[in-house]
């Protein structure tokens, strides 16, 4: 079949073309000497609660006198303090999460590493996929390829998020070669290789988007970017999806998790390949193997 004539190229190029995990792996590590400033607030109690809206709301409503992507950047700080309260979380969850990145995206909306911890925290967390789609609808409104070497990871990013949790398969398409043309665009070499795949991920989506490599490579995609962002509760979610398809839970030699699928029937491409991490992922970070899916049939990731 034409899936598997070029499933053996694919793989090779998932190698050096997990671009948007060695990206997220890249913001924790900048991320990590303010991280190291930051002391967790306890803001579990209703008072405290009521408190951070307030500062909340009154950082959004003061000027930015020009200065907009500082006051985004000092947003997203805030964010990341707001997330790194891991006990608060898990009791209150992500309440002003929305209220932050709508503040975030209004003011800097090609701010394109704020748009991993949007739909990891807004779709995947609190289940407000269309809510994150229309934040992010700003980056692909505001950005082009030139203004960011990864300006295609919001294409990317929604893309997913309209497959997965929207259900929107002919959005999700579009997502998807629209990201492959501004990775084709880029001005990093690397995110160039990512081009051709993820334009036939889009034909792909187009022809058989039930196809298990499919589901396999986009919850596997989740994971990685959970466990970089430290993300337990998408992490869990991702995994749970993972075998409920059939996915079989391994760990490589380093402890790292992955997931394949059993050998399918030969109507099915043979998706149970483990791929090599990417060499370019920071030290920082322990991304998990991925798969990309097969391309479609030509004519036509």
């Amino acid at each position: 079949m034409p899936y598997l004539n070029q499933f053996s190229w694919i793989l090779s190029g998932v190698i050096k073309v997990t671009i948007a995990t060695a990206a997220i792996a890249g913001i924790i590590k900048l991320q990590q000497p303010q991280l190291q400033q930051l002391s967790a607030r306890d803001v579990a109690s209703p008072e405290d609660q009521r408190q951070e809206e307030l500062n909340l709301s009154l950082m959004n409503r003061s000027p930015s006198f020009g200065l907009d992507n500082i006051l985004a950047d000092w947003a997203f700080l805030n964010f990341v303090q707001y997330d790194g309260d891991t006990a608060t979380r898990k009791a209150v969850g992500y309440p002003l999460a929305p209220n932050y990145f709508e503040m975030i995206t209004r003011l800097d909306p090609r701010f394109v590493d704020s748009y991993v911890f949007l739909s990891g925290i807004m779709s995947y967390q609190m289940g407000m996929p269309k809510e994150a789609i229309a934040l992010m609808d700003r980056g692909t409104s505001a950005l082009t390829p030139k203004d960011h070497p990864r300006a295609f990871l919001v294409w990317r990013l929604k893309g997913l998020d309209q497959l997965l949790m929207a259900n929107d398969l002919d959005a999700s398409q579009f997502s998807y070669d629209q990201a492959g043309d501004w990775a084709l665009a880029s001005s990093d070499a690397s995110v160039r290789e990512a081009g051709p795949i993820f334009k036939q991920t889009a034909e792909f989506i187009r022809t058989d988007p039930n196809n298990k490599t499919m589901l396999l490579w986009s919850w596997s995609t989740i994971y990685d970017q959970a466990v970089v962002t430290r993300d337990q509760v998408t992490q869990a979610r991702a995994r749970e999806r993972l075998l409920k398809i059939g996915a079989i839970e391994r760990k490589d030699e380093k402890g790292s998790v992955y997931f394949l699928l059993p050998p399918q029937p030969k109507s099915e491409p043979n998706s149970g390949v483990k791929s090599k991490s990417d060499p370019t992922a920071t030290p920082t970070a322990s991304p998990t193997p991925a798969i990309e899916p097969p391309p479609a049939p030509k004519p036509s990731i």
